[in-house]
């Protein structure tokens, strides 16, 4: 069962709701009212100015800066990026072999 952020928590401790709370969609929801919340006076003050507040959630290189350099600065000032890297793997006969391996990424 789900744990209601609002009611369980008064902070925002990382460890705990990594610990307590399963990934859900509601879960994440209540996470970011009380994050938010949190933030108080500054929230205040993009609603007086009429200011636009983006949100970009996910895991880790799923692009979120990516999505928000783009957002920002533009398509075009994307460019794409190949990183490569070497792998050791044990093949079928036990012996060790490196490979190399290509990564493609926006960035």
């Amino acid at each position: 069962m789900a744990l209601k952020i609002n009611q369980d928590i008064n902070i925002l401790d990382k460890e705990y709701i990594k610990s307590h709370l399963p990934c859900t969609i509601t879960n994440l929801m209540d996470i970011v009212s009380k994050a938010l919340q949190s933030m108080g006076d500054v929230m205040k003050q993009l609603e007086k100015e009429d200011i636009s507040l983006i949100l970009a959630v996910g895991n880790t290189g799923c692009g979120k800066s990516t999505m928000l350099s783009s957002l920002i600065d533009g398509a075009e000032s994307l460019q794409k990026v190949e990183h490569e890297f070497k792998i050791e793997v044990r093949s079928r006969d036990g012996a060790m072999e490196e490979r190399v391996r290509t990564k493609r990424v926006i960035e």
